[in-house]
This record gives C-alpha cells, sequence and structure tokens, in this order.
C-alpha cells in the first residue's frame, strides 16, 4: 500500500472494534431552514454529503502516477497502442488510433500536472460514497466556530454502539457503511491511474478508497472519524432515537432556536440529555450546563 496512506484508521466491523472507539461522537451542525440539525437531534437522521461538497478542497484529492509519465515519442505510442488492444481487442484500427490520441491527451495532462487528469476518477468517488464527519470532541471552540455557526448552533452526541448496530444490519441488506478515523498527512497520497482491462486491482481500489479518509495535518485539531456509507452519496439515513444521547446546546443560539429543539426532542420522545454550552467566566474554554 501506498506509504502515504493510512494503514491504522479501519474500525470495521465496529461492533468488534468498540474499545478503539469513542463512546460517544459528535456531530456540529446549524440550525438550518431545512431542519437538518433539528431532524438529526431528535432521530438520528443523518446526511451523507458527497465529498464534492465539503468545505476542504484536498478532500478525496491525490496526486496521480503512471507508468508512461517518462514515456516519449515511439515508447510513449507503443505504450498507448499496446493499453488500447488491451482493453478493446475488437476495436478498428481507427478507432485504436483515436483511443491512442486520447492517451496521448491524458498523458499530456498528466506530465502538466492539470488536475483535470484525476476527474474522471473523482467523479465516480463523488458518485459512489456518502461521507458523515463526527468528532469525539464536543468542547471545541474552533469547530464550535466553524461547523456550529459560530456558537449559534448545535452538536449532536450519537452512541457509537448504536451505529455499529446499524452497521451489522445493513450489511445483511448488502448496503454498507465504514467507520474510519481519519489520517492525517503532511503529503497528498500517490496512487497508480494505469488501469487494466479487468478494472483498477483491489490494490489501487483500497488506496483510492482511503483517500476518503485521508486529510491534511492542518485539520488534526478535528479529530475526524468518517462514517463512509457506499453508493449513498447525497443521502439521509435514520439511526433512530436511541442513537442520540446528548444535544449540546451553543452558547450564543437563540433562544426561537432552543424552543424549536425542545419542542422535536419532546415530540420524537427523545431520552437524549440536553445541555447547554457556556462560556468559561476564567479560561478559553466552554462549560457545559445541563436544562434536560
Amino acid at each position: 500500500m501506498n506509504s502515504m496512506l493510512p494503514e491504522s484508521s479501519d474500525l470495521n466491523p465496529m461492533n468488534k472494534n468498540l474499545e478503539r472507539i469513542p463512546e460517544i461522537l459528535y456531530k456540529y451542525c446549524s440550525f438550518d431552514s431545512y431542519g437538518y440539525s433539528l431532524q438529526l437531534a431528535s432521530n438520528g437522521e443523518a446526511y451523507f454529503e458527497s465529498a464534492k461538497n465539503v468545505n476542504d478542497p484536498f478532500d478525496n484529492y491525490f496526486v496521480p502516477t503512471t507508468k508512461m509519465t517518462d514515456l516519449e515519442g515511439h515508447e510513449l505510442f507503443a505504450f498507448l497502442r499496446d493499453k488500447a488492444r488491451e482493453h478493446h481487442p475488437t476495436a478498428s484500427e481507427s478507432e485504436i488510433q483515436e483511443l491512442v490520441e486520447l492517451g496521448r491527451a491524458q498523458h499530456q495532462r498528466l506530465r502538466d500536472g492539470d488536475p483535470r487528469a484525476i476527474d474522471p476518477i473523482l467523479e465516480v468517488q463523488y458518485n459512489r460514497f456518502g461521507i458523515f464527519s463526527l468528532t469525539a470532541e464536543p468542547a471545541s471552540l474552533l469547530m464550535w466556530a466553524y461547523y456550529g455557526d459560530s456558537h449559534k448552533g448545535v452538536c449532536v452526541g450519537l452512541r457509537s454502539a448504536v451505529i455499529a448496530q446499524h452497521q451489522t444490519d445493513l450489511l445483511e441488506q448488502r448496503r454498507l457503511i465504514m467507520l474510519h478515523k481519519v489520517h492525517y498527512s503532511a503529503k497528498l497520497p500517490e496512487i497508480c491511474v494505469d488501469i487494466g482491462p479487468g478494472g483498477m486491482t483491489d490494490t489501487q481500489l483500497h488506496e483510492l478508497e482511503a483517500t476518503l479518509y485521508t486529510k491534511s495535518e492542518h485539520w488534526r485539531h478535528e479529530d475526524e472519524y468518517r462514517l463512509i456509507f457506499r453508493d449513498q452519496a447525497a443521502n439521509s439515513y435514520i439511526f433512530g432515537t436511541d442513537a442520540i444521547t446528548k444535544v449540546i446546546i451553543g452558547s450564543r443560539t437563540s433562544d426561537e432556536n432552543i424552543a424549536a429543539l425542545v419542542e422535536q426532542l419532546r415530540k420524537e420522545e427523545s431520552k437524549a440529555s440536553v445541555i447547554r454550552a457556556v462560556r468559561s467566566q476564567s479560561k478559553y474554554a466552554l462549560e457545559f450546563e445541563e436544562l434536560l
């Protein structure tokens, strides 16, 4: 496996790795007009975002490598021709020539470092996987500022054991939710984009999938865990009220949003504890007061 990719962030199956997973994983969110935060807090409805729409442009990103980078002239032509014939054994000579020309253009993009060179692979990733980001840290001033609407939002605590049970149930339906602890790196992953006639090898697929939970070390302070739902990008999944154990209200949350949240929790007969984050009077930190 590529040395820049993680080797120990795999926490699957979750039910056999619960000792390595925080008992509660938290999701920061704002009080949006669509009611997303209310649904998450009250019945555990999680939205799995496509990596294409997350806030970090380097998410799911990598440096493409290829055996043809240093080839020129006849060597490049022979390499591309062999590849084209390998993938399309029944193609006509004119069709092979068209494929070779496409290969030349891709070769130039790779040599120029053109980001469009990996667009087709990224698009497959974006459409195939949904991401639900969580953290072990509910008192981060930075994350309250980033994702909790400048402390006007909410931080929802989900039980890892309940998520693990849903993972097991989904597997029986041939549906897959994976949990990985994000790996933070100083360098972008490198992945060989030479694909054989049988498609990507298991090693290539494993390395490509690992880009979904590999991020710049600039984000290390987030201590992120990622639920990754295969074939469910931009879709919701309901973990249920039992999954929600804590709902932490931001220190600047409006009375109107607090009232709407409490009403929704009562409507769903939630048993989660409701906690208010308050600004410490003696240090740069949050303190917590139980409301319900």
